[in-house]
């Protein structure tokens, strides 16, 4: 889509306003750095207007192709852009999506987050379609979706995804099944519903939650019918890719498209980038805006209702394998099981809010009568997760993510009427460096609260369960 009308201009508008009001909350009178080149022009143009119609001030920073392909790790950032950067709230990144400029969009991500006051939208590749469909969403519906899928990838430990030929013409062929460990809370995904927090960068489009499976978890048949990078699949165009202890062992389908795939790959493994292969995430799409497939994984893992899995990188956002590449692969119309509930059917998502949400009363067909017993005067301290309580007092996790720590896993802990206890129960508990944390003295203050003994079982039960609380 290009902006060649005053209608499709202003449709585009609304998007532009939606990123700098809703996703970096930046106010007027303030300044936002905005990176843009020659093949961004067109969204620029639209953002410049709706932060002059917003009164914020832009920083432009255009930057040819030459200076982000040629740029290196070890370069010194341009002082005119760190000069723009220090004047600024928040920054936008709209440059080109090529691999050859990774190193210096990094490099503005990194200069973005100067304090944890700043905000980054990183936008590579960014269209007009972007800003119509994919920004201008509503975003309260968005992190609703998010903050549901963090706590099922939070809790669950065991996850099937099942992927199907995209064929109408095939009504015999059985579901592809991938099998992995989500790690049952030893690992947290990453909630981007687009709303960028304090202090960390999001991308923009948002619109997922994804994490890290258990390296050498992966088992079994994934069908990539949707689309990878630089390609979009036609039905019943698919590849049929294995995975075995955790790593991409075939892949099968059109030789014509199976060398644009293998492509992907082939400098990686050519360097010996052993973990180049590795599975290294699971995510979901929330984005109703985003309307279709476009050979970008950025956007496209955005689109509601897909799934996706990638290879390679998976320490910035939890996982323990570096690689040079992270390589992200969208299928359409998947289901999700996890820990035997079903998340997504057929491109559907499911809310099934009772078995992921704790209740003080029931979750999990409650406390064990031995679980609570054996507590007894153990010591209990409040862990380093980090936690918030919204506007509206909803309590929960609210935790800094990925090898920078400028992500955020953001979810809801417990159900409704256990919510707000939880949350009560977790500012009553003291920090690992008191010396005198016992239950007694949890008990005697929460009693002080009008809390009963149960509650505050229960409610360690579950801060434990969510790695909340520390007992020993």
């Amino acid at each position: 889509m290009t902006l060649t009308s005053d209608a499709s201009f202003s449709e585009a508008l609304v998007g532009g306003g939606r990123i700098f009001t809703d996703c970096l909350r930046v106010k007027p009178g303030e300044s936002v750095a905005i990176f843009w080149d020659e093949s961004t022009h067109e969204v620029f143009a639209v953002l410049q207007r709706a932060a002059t119609e917003l009164s914020i001030q832009v920083c432009a920073c255009k930057v040819d192709f030459e200076t982000q392909f040629q740029f290196r790790p070890e370069d010194r950032f341009p002082s005119e852009f760190t000069q723009a950067l220090g004047t600024s709230r928040a920054t936008i990144s709209c440059l080109t999506d090529d691999p050859r400029g990774t190193t210096f969009r990094k490099a503005v991500l990194e200069n973005g987050l100067r304090d944890s006051h700043c905000r980054v939208a990183h936008m590579p590749g960014a269209t007009a379609d972007v800003l119509t469909n994919g920004a201008a969403i509503e975003y309260g519906e968005a992190e609703e979706l998010c903050d549901y899928l963090g706590a099922v990838f939070a809790l669950g430990e065991k996850a099937v995804l099942e992927t199907y030929l995209f064929d109408p013409r095939d009504k015999t062929s059985p579901p592809h099944r991938l099998h992995l460990d989500l790690g049952g809370t030893t690992r947290l995904p990453i909630t981007s519903p687009g709303t960028i927090a304090r202090g960390t960068w999001g991308n923009v489009p948002g619109g997922e939650t994804f994490i890290a499976p258990k390296e050498g978890s992966a088992e079994g048949s994934f069908v990539l019918n949707g689309a990878f990078t630089g390609h979009v699949l036609t039905p019943p165009e698919c590849l049929i890719l294995e995975f075995r202890a955790g790593r991409l062992a075939t892949v099968d389908g059109k030789e014509e498209t199976k060398r644009k795939f293998e492509s992907l790959l082939r400098a990686a493994e050519t360097a010996g980038d052993v973990h180049c292969k590795d599975l290294a995430e699971l995510g979901v799409g929330v984005n109703h805006g985003m309307q279709k497939l476009t050979g970008r994984s950025l956007l496209d893992e955005k689109l509601y209702g897909t799934a996706h899995i990638a290879v390679g990188d998976s320490r910035n956002f939890g996982g323990d394998h570096p690689s040079e590449v992270h390589e992200d692969f969208v299928t359409l119309h998947p289901s999700l099981f996890v820990d035997d509930s079903p998340v997504l059917i057929k491109g559907r998502l499911v809310f099934d809010c009772d078995s992921w949400h704790d209740r003080l009363d029931a979750g999990e067909a409650g406390t064990p009568p031995a679980l609570i017993d054996a507590l007894g005067t153990a010591r209990v301290v409040r862990t380093a997760i980090g936690t918030s309580i919204s506007k509206g007092g909803v309590f929960r996790v609210d935790h800094e993510m990925g090898a920078q720590r400028n992500r955020r896993c953001v979810y809801t802990v417990g159900a409704k009427q256990a919510n707000g206890i939880l949350g009560r129960i977790h500012s009553l508990l003291p920090d690992s460096t008191e010396a005198n944390a016992t239950l007694g003295r949890l008990l005697k203050h929460a009693a002080a609260k009008g809390i009963d003994e149960r509650t505050v079982r229960r409610s360690l039960y579950i801060l434990r369960r969510h790695h909340l609380a520390e007992l020993s």
